[in-house]
């Protein structure tokens, strides 16, 4: 894994409410929750020096596009690290 240095804070875009301030989370960890209406994954974040974190609890149909959109930006940023275009950016006029 690369050493990286992270602000506490970075602005990313999302998909409903555009650029916001988001805290950076340093740790991830994956489980099964139980839920009264079934069992679903989860994907847990937190930081060693924050008492808080974040749970996002996904079901098959929400996981399996996120698990391609992530690999998506995984290649994404590897593109870039050798100075390539990214697969946006390769394909002009697609939707990623």
């Amino acid at each position: 894994m690369t050493r990286r240095i992270l602000p506490p804070f970075v602005t990313a875009p999302t998909h409903a409410n555009g650029a916001k301030a988001c805290r950076v989370m340093t740790a991830t960890a994956v489980h099964t929750v139980s839920l009264p209406e079934g069992h679903f994954a989860a994907i847990v974040h937190d930081r060693d020096d924050d008492p808080e974190g974040v749970i996002v609890i996904l079901d098959r149909s929400e996981a399996e596009p996120l698990v391609a959109l992530l690999q998506n930006a995984i290649t994404d940023a590897e593109r870039l690290d050798a100075g390539q275009a990214t697969l946006h950016a390769a394909k002009t006029g697609t939707v990623q």
